[in-house]
């Protein structure tokens, strides 16, 4: 093949590799973050049993909640980093360099 049909070929190759790579993270991803709901959950009941007034409940409850909203937060940051490093890699690869 000539170079005038290689090159969206390694294009392309490129792209697929990046998008592989993508896929590979977010599956990681996810996998940790199921590691750590399954954790929160399984300790934020153990706690749970312990609790012997109204009063307790309600602390428990908005310490739990403020707990699983920061951990919603941290995996929302995850995937929006991957998304990140993703669409930088495609638009340096696809924005002529500077001369």
């Amino acid at each position: 093949m000539n170079d005038t049909m290689m090159q969206p070929l390694e294009s392309m190759k490129a792209m697929l590799n990046m998008q592989a790579d993508a896929l590979s993270k977010t599956v990681e991803a996810q996998q940790k973050a199921g590691e750590a709901f399954t954790e929160f959950f399984r300790t934020e009941a153990s706690k749970a049993q312990s609790l012997k007034s109204p009063e307790e409940f309600l602390e428990f409850n908005v310490s739990s909640c403020q707990k699983l909203f920061e951990l919603l937060k941290s995996q929302g940051e995850v995937f929006n980093s991957v998304a990140e490093e993703t669409r930088e890699a495609v638009m340096k690869m696809y924005t002529p360099a500077s001369k």
